[in-house]
């Protein structure tokens, strides 16, 4: 505190008046009284600075465990969905696993049942070659009849042809002897030796008509029988599932739209310079943007702005099929990874 110094400028018998008007100041006790009030003063803005220090202290003890809490409950989380991902996965394997077992049955089935067939195909064909050798057993069995029968005719028309040149030799014998006695007779009754004579060689040229047997002719027919080859059916080709990808389906300036099969998940991206429209197609999944998750639904859009950490999930037993659509046009390029 600054002391006070007072100047008399009065007269001394003005100034001894008006000292002894007025009371006397102690200023020792003015002093004691501005060093206390000082003191109490900084006490008390010593304790509201403690008191400001602690609130601070408690506050920011406080914030610290909020913030240990959350990155316990961000492990805890990342945890189970590491969990759920290699869960998803031995799932996705144990499929896959059956799947091959399956085709690989089916496989052997087809493989069992294309030698069936052909093994069937083959009975066939020898039955077929059996039924075709009896038969040509028959044929060649009526033929030696009809040889046999052609041959007895043969003997018989011989037989025949013989009895018949037989018949007409002696047809002409008498033919013969009967003119030379017709010959004998005009001749005696003409007289005429010159006339009979003629008369009896015109009768010697005469010659009995014999039938002509004709020998039949036999024709066997000789049957051929091709075996064509056995040409199997072609199998249709099985293909292997090999649906998983990305498909572009139209695209300009201003954005692209891209069909995505996702087997398990996508990997936790964002992109710098493109927003994203996420559209369920087929199955059941997930978005998981940032630390908030949506579920897919039939006929309802999910909008990710660009620079959103996010990721697709197939939570589902089947395959998961998504349109994305990206504004402005998406080359592929903008996709920064995060695991």
């Amino acid at each position: 505190m600054i002391d006070t110094i007072e100047v008399n400028m009065m007269p001394d018998s003005a100034t001894k008046s008006a000292k002894e008007a007025r009371p006397t100041l102690n200023l020792s006790a003015l002093r004691k009284a501005a060093r206390e009030d000082s003191i109490r003063i900084a006490n008390m803005v010593e304790k509201k600075n403690k008191d400001e220090n602690a609130e601070m202290e408690l506050l920011k003890q406080k914030r610290l465990k909020e913030k240990e809490l959350k990155l316990q409950k961000q492990k805890e989380l990342a945890e189970k969905r590491k969990q759920e991902k290699i869960e998803r996965e031995k799932e996705y394997a144990a499929k896959k696993v059956k799947k091959e077992k399956e085709e690989k049955k089916a496989k052997a089935d087809k493989k069992q049942k294309k030698y069936d067939k052909k093994l069937a195909k083959a009975l066939a064909i020898e039955k077929q070659k059996k039924k075709e050798l009896s038969e040509k057993q028959k044929v060649t069995k009526a033929t030696k009849e009809n040889k046999a029968k052609d041959t007895l005719t043969k003997k018989e028309a011989k037989a025949t042809k013989k009895e018949s040149k037989k018949r007409a030799k002696l047809a002409n014998a008498k033919a013969r002897e009967k003119a030379e006695q017709t010959a004998k007779a005009k001749l005696e009754l003409a007289g005429e030796k010159n006339l009979g004579t003629k008369e009896l060689d015109d009768t010697r040229t005469n010659k009995s008509l014999v039938d002509k047997v004709e020998e039949p002719i036999s024709t066997s027919t000789k049957t051929k029988t091709k075996n064509a080859p056995v040409i199997p059916i072609p199998e249709g080709v099985e293909q292997k599932d090999n649906v998983y990808g990305t498909v572009r389906i139209a695209y300009d300036e201003q954005a692209a739209s891209f069909l995505l099969s996702i087997p398990t998940e996508t990997k936790m991206h964002y992109h710098n310079d493109h927003s994203e429209q996420i559209l369920l197609i087929e199955g059941q999944g997930m978005v998981l943007m940032g630390y908030k998750t949506i579920t897919l639904k039939k006929n309802e859009l999910i909008f990710i702005t660009k620079g959103t950490p996010h990721k697709i999930i197939n939570n589902g037993k089947g395959k998961l099929k998504v349109l994305s659509i990206q504004a402005p046009f998406y080359d592929g390029r903008d996709k920064i990874i995060l695991e």
